[in-house]
């Protein structure tokens, strides 16, 4: 994606994160869900900051918006969830 940087385990990409613009704002953060367990959806629906999918189909990619400095260990949380859900 034009002004994202893609992380990656292994082959498997799991996040974008912002590097000169994002596709809506410049804060936000992508992840990647490929197989959303019943839990997991009901954790995403429960944080008002992250936004679910247009048009879900297939990987779920979601959105961490209006990001501020004091939610930094709210978006690794975040990142490591994407990241062991994209080792299966």
């Amino acid at each position: 994606m034009f002004g994202m940087t893609a992380i990656y385990r292994g082959r498997t990409i799991f996040g974008l994160l912002p590097k000169t613009r994002s596709i809506r704002a410049g804060d936000e953060i992508w992840l990647k869900f490929p197989k959303l367990t019943p839990s997991m959806r009901k954790k995403i629906s429960a944080e008002p900051r992250i936004l679910a999918p247009t048009r879900p189909s297939g990987a779920q990619w979601h959105t961490l918006s209006e990001i501020k400095p004091e939610d930094y260990s709210f978006i690794i949380e975040w990142l490591s969830r994407a990241y062991e859900a994209a080792k299966e």
